[in-house]
């Protein structure tokens, strides 16, 4: 290569490591979903239909309510509480099965 020869090779290897890099920006931004708007509120709601899901099929026991909270409880004790993040939101306090129904328009049958 003599003096004042653009490099070439380089040149492709820098643009193909440019795009390399932008697609595994791509894939990493869209995999991830961090700019897809979900926001804490909507996640938690989501946990929260998981939660009744769950309690419903332990027919709609206290004990298992009082065992399993949402949120953490100011009781504290030993529980497992299911998203303790989500105590930020009043409407995740959830106590009865009615609750569940009122918050997320499922039907409760309590037998």
């Amino acid at each position: 290569m003599s003096k004042g020869e653009i490099p070439v090779p380089y040149l492709i290897a820098i643009v193909v490591g440019i795009i390399i890099i932008g697609v595994l920006v791509y894939m990493f931004i869209t995999k991830t979903g961090i700019f897809q708007g979900f926001t804490l509120e909507q996640e938690c709601r989501a946990k929260l239909h998981l939660w009744c899901s769950k309690w419903e099929l332990n027919g709609w026991s206290s004990d298992w309510a009082r065992d399993h909270p949402f949120t953490s409880t100011s009781s504290g004790g030993n529980v497992d509480v299911f998203a303790p993040e989500c105590s930020q939101f009043s409407w995740a306090h959830v106590s009865r099965p009615e609750d569940c129904q009122k918050i997320l328009g499922i039907k409760t049958t309590v037998t």
